[in-house]
């Protein structure tokens, strides 16, 4: 009886073990594709220990039992990396996105939830590893008995191979050796991006064009503002796939001949981001330094570096450069790299309105600030802002409307009104339907405040130039989703478009099928509007 249910209690831990050692890759129907193979390498784990006498020691089980802990974490955190950033983890750049991950998380969900949701993953890792334990040592004592210790082996084997043709949630189970080649393709991956970094390293200070600026730069622009509006989660499936294109495309054409009816002028094209799901700043980070970030490395490597970015080329052209950046609740000490006269964090914009769940003011708010104490004075210099547009920002829910007279805006109470527009978070986070409904809103009311702050703001002393920072969520995207952002530019002087029309832009607000890599935006901006020898862009 003690024999049977031994060998019960093995089958079933290497099954369960098995499974989680090779979890599919997430895809938007996890569940309905769930094609889990069951690890090969765990059967051959436990027949070696059947067989070789010298694997019977408690040390080896210790040693087993960690590299099957290892294994089935690291998988796990795969599946969550791309669940959120759209690729497999990576031990040497995603560590350092702990402390932003504990931020978003209590911001989402508060202290209680959070605290929670750690001691259910700490309970989990207990059993996860306990369960190994147990196996290994099940397997020690019990599988040398058998004749010679293989009759659990093939009925492991069997079970899980019998699995194979039978339907379970939409797919099926099916033997495969994968969990080895995953952990040496972790081990690789740790190598090969040490090896791209220090490869990277040597471009830092390499900014061979603005060298070859002849005099003062940006003198193109004739002193005109330029707003570079970064638009959250609005990549190219907002605009390409049917389900977000029904209402976003519609949104695009009646902004579009709105700017036709007030005489301004229009071009758009496609942009190729660092990030998707997250991580904002790796896009801006490489927009405005004309360099490849795309990894928190690279990023802290930026900020200790003396790159010359977009904000020293407008520093230098006489422009006032600021930023506006709601969504920062702490310190930004990488600001003292990027050189901005002023920095309006969250505490800086005077809201007293209510948060939108983790957006800490509605967008129009934003813009208004901005108008009234950096545009609004008649003698100044030209104005350089990057904004980070954030209504679009995850959880999507709830979403303001968009107040047609801005001069109602004030102090941001009015936005009361809506705070509780849509349905609660933990509602619309249960249904992937209404996930995806939620962003359609979301961005559709960035879009269509867009217009309404064009038509009221955008003089002829304006160059608007909005760009989305990275593709949603997996969750919204396609699995084979491309990593690319819509860029329009927006002016009432045609010759200012010139440039971006000849990058290969198209007119008006919907992109043609050009791709350009984001980090040559600055050189190309700098070519554009500046006196060089050549036009050349050089993005590295």
């Amino acid at each position: 009886m003690r024999a049977a249910f031994a060998i019960a209690s093995l089958t079933v831990l290497g099954i369960v073990l098995g499974l989680l050692l090779n979890l599919p890759p997430y895809s938007e129907h996890l569940l309905s594709v769930y094609h889990a193979p069951v690890a090969l390498d765990l059967i051959l784990l436990l027949a070696a220990m059947a067989l070789l006498p010298a694997l019977q020691g408690r040390g080896f089980r210790h040693f087993a039992a960690v590299l099957l802990f290892t294994a089935v974490l690291l998988r796990l955190a795969d599946l969550a990396t791309e669940i959120v950033l759209s690729r497999p983890f990576n031990l040497y750049i995603d560590g350092r996105l702990l402390r932003p991950l504990a931020e978003f998380s209590l911001g989402i969900l508060g202290p209680g939830r959070t605290a929670l949701i750690v001691i259910a993953g700490l309970l989990v890792l207990a059993l996860l590893y306990g369960a190994g334990f147990a196996l290994l040592g099940l397997a020690q004592r019990h599988l040398p008995r058998q004749r010679p210790g293989m009759a659990v082996i093939c009925l492991l084997a069997g079970a899980t191979y019998t699995l194979q043709p039978i339907e379970r949630l939409g797919g099926r189970f099916y033997v495969d050796l994968t969990a080895s080649p995953n952990l040496a393709a972790h081990g690789w991956r740790i190598w090969e991006t040490w090896r791209a970094d220090a490869k990277f390293r040597v471009h830092l200070d390499d900014d061979s064009f603005a060298d070859r600026v002849h005099g003062t730069p940006l003198t193109g622009l004739q002193g005109v503002d330029v707003l570079l509006l970064f638009v959250e989660s609005y990549g190219s499936s907002a605009i390409q796939d049917p389900r977000y294109a029904a209402t976003i495309a519609p949104t695009l054409q009646r902004f579009a001949d709105s700017l036709t009816q007030d005489g301004r002028h229009a071009a758009s094209g496609w942009l190729l981001s660092p990030t998707a799901g997250g991580q904002s700043w790796l896009a801006h980070d490489t927009l405005l330094s004309g360099l490849w970030i795309d990894s928190q490395v690279r990023h802290d490597l930026l900020v200790n570096s003396r790159r010359r970015t977009l904000i020293d080329d407008f520093n230098a052209a006489g422009y006032r450069t600021v930023t506006a950046k709601p969504a920062f609740t702490r310190e930004w000490p990488e600001s003292a790299f990027f050189g901005y006269a002023k920095v309006y964090a969250k505490e800086d914009f005077g809201y007293a309105g209510p948060a939108y769940d983790w957006v800490t003011m509605p967008d129009q708010y934003t813009l208004t600030v901005l108008e009234r104490r950096e545009r609004a004075g008649r003698d100044r210099s030209p104005l350089f802002a990057e904004v980070a547009l954030i209504s679009s920002h995850v959880p999507w829910t709830p979403v303001p409307d968009v107040l047609d007279d801005w001069s109602q805006i004030g102090d941001g109470t009015i936005f009361a009104r809506w705070v509780q527009n849509g349905e609660p978070v933990d509602e619309v986070w249960l249904d992937e339907t209404k996930i995806r409904r939620q962003y359609t809103l979301a961005l559709d009311y960035v879009l269509r405040l867009l217009q309404s702050y064009a038509r009221r703001f955008a003089d002829p002393q304006t160059l608007l130039i909005i760009v989305g920072d990275h593709q949603p969520l997996p969750v919204i995207t396609r699995a084979e989703a491309p990593r690319t952002v819509p860029i329009h530019v927006i002016s009432s002087a045609p010759a200012l478009l010139q440039p971006f029309l000849a990058w290969g832009f198209a007119p008006g607000l919907l992109p043609g099928t050009t791709v350009h890599n984001m980090a040559d935006f600055r050189d190309r901006l700098l070519a554009g509007f500046s006196a060089t020898p050549d036009s050349a862009g050089h993005g590295q």
